[in-house]
């Protein structure tokens, strides 16, 4: 007998006893694994994504093929999850037909014609000869055929000098009269009104840092210190603020508004070379005015002081800061399905097939709004379109999202997405009220861009001062203008 058997207990309790323990320890070993697995699977999907926001195109927009691969899945899932739809009465059809929507207008292709409000210099090319070479008789002129070539000059700087001649009077020399000087910018400073409008568009519309400009002034042959540049930019701002109150006025006078932030870098008062990230709130109108307000930080006092009067409902992300808004009622939160269609399509990205069901939802919403915008519906009628066409979509869409629930990692993108929609699912509902409700915050995001492509350029602004100096003239160069003559 064996070392081992005699170790072996008999007693046949005993026994059951360690084969409980030893199945018991099996278990707990196999969920150990299986909370592993999916650990590792949550990390690498997150990788993934890391991955692709690094090395991958930003556009969000999906190949309809890339759909396909699991839109057979899809369409059973939706199927499956929609409620039932009755047939409509053919007699009652018959007698209250639907309006057939207007045809889609064609983009026309090719080269756009330049604009008739460019100035043409005509240049007249001579005939090569104007003999008939048959029989030498002159030749007389039919017509013409005009070639365009769009042409360019130097921009002109020039000095304009006021002069002002002074008068006195021969008889008693006391009197002296000068005339006195028209309105300028500022008193005692170089730059016209002109040059300081051509320096801010500059920089906060076309995103050149004054550094830029300097060294094309100095190419033009005028050596002006980048100091000096910014001392300009000071004054304009100075000489603008008057506009800005009014854009701030226009945009709080509306009753639906748009909200989003964005990081800027800000060089510290009182340390060179020293910066923190301050913040750039953005308020939107649905009119397109957009106010920019800078803070040191995204702490919840910048959208308390800027919108503690205004009541209205706010089209925003989840971001908790705007949770205190909300309480007292006055301020209604409509949630972005740009934002939570986003998470879908990183899941989607990802490997996650059962996103697609999602995806293929929202943009059924999405050309519900397409139609709309092309027919040109006022508000009631876009809220009955969306009645009609975009609720039953969400209906379904609650029901797929129950389902993902259940099966989806909490931890996963996918889980994640779900428990973000399911989240801030009431205010996402919101925008089937009324025709005037946007589906998304993407204006707001939109008025981000030129402050995004700007701080790649200039990297910083000075100080708290340059911070609110880059949000007034920011809030002026967003309004979008027409040139005379292009055409509304």
């Amino acid at each position: 007998m064996s070392a081992m058997d005699t170790a072996l207990p008999v007693d046949v309790a005993t026994l059951q006893k360690m084969v409980r323990e030893l199945s018991l320890g099996v278990e707990a070993r196999d969920a150990t694994i299986g909370e592993q697995k999916r650990a590792l699977r949550t990390a690498q999907q997150r990788i993934d994504h890391l991955l692709r926001r690094l090395f991958v195109r930003t556009s969000e927009k999906l190949d309809p093929k890339q759909l396909a691969m699991s839109f057979a899945e899809a369409t059973a899932a939706i199927n499956d999850a929609a409620p039932p739809v009755e047939e409509p009465n053919e007699v009652a059809a018959a007698d209250d037909e639907a309006p057939v929507p207007p045809k889609k207008k064609r983009t026309p292709h090719g080269r756009k014609p330049l604009p008739a409000n460019i100035e043409r210099r005509r240049v007249e090319i001579p005939p090569v000869t104007t003999c008939c070479p048959d029989c030498a008789k002159d030749l007389v002129r039919i017509g013409e055929e005009v070639t365009e070539e769009l042409g360019y000059e130097p921009a002109r700087r020039f000095v304009t000098e006021h002069v002002r001649g002074k008068y006195v009077c021969r008889e008693c020399e006391k009197v002296a009269e000068t005339a006195p000087l028209p309105e300028r910018a500022a008193d005692r400073v170089r730059p016209g009104a002109t040059v300081l409008a051509d320096l801010v568009v500059k920089k906060y519309d076309d995103h050149l840092p004054l550094a830029r400009q300097e060294k094309i002034l100095a190419r033009e042959g005028i050596e002006i210190s980048r100091s000096t540049l910014c001392d300009w930019v000071g004054l304009a701002a100075r000489l603008l603020a008057p506009i800005g109150d009014e854009i701030r006025k226009d945009v709080l006078a509306a009753s639906v508004m748009h909200g989003d932030d964005t990081p800027i870098q800000v060089q510290e008062n009182w340390s060179r070379g020293k910066s923190i990230q301050g913040r750039l709130w953005i308020y939107r109108n649905p009119a397109g005015d957009t106010l920019f307000d800078f803070r040191r930080s995204r702490s919840r006092e910048g959208p308390m002081e800027v919108l503690a009067n205004w009541k209205g409902h706010f089209v925003c992300d989840a971001y908790a800061g705007y949770h205190a808004l909300f309480k007292g009622g006055s301020i209604v939160p409509i949630s972005c399905w740009a934002h939570a269609r986003r998470k879908y399509y990183d899941a989607f990205q990802g490997g996650d097939v059962d996103a697609a069901i999602v995806l293929t939802l929202i943009g059924r919403l999405y050309q519900v709004e397409a139609d709309a915008k092309e027919r040109g519906l006022d508000g009631e009628a876009t809220r009955a379109l969306r009645q009609e066409r975009s609720k039953p979509e969400i209906d379904t869409l609650a029901t797929v999202l129950e389902h993902l629930a259940k099966d989806a990692l909490p931890k996963s993108p996918l889980g994640e997405a779900v428990s973000y929609t399911r989240t801030l699912w009431p205010s996402l509902l919101r925008y089937l009220d009324d025709g005037r409700f946007p589906i998304d915050n993407n204006p707001a995001e939109n008025a981000i861009r030129a402050v995004a492509l700007g701080r790649k350029n200039w990297l910083f602004a000075g100080g708290d001062e340059g911070g609110h100096r880059a949000a007034l003239l920011y809030s002026i160069v967003s309004v979008r203008w027409t040139p005379s003559g292009a055409g509304a």
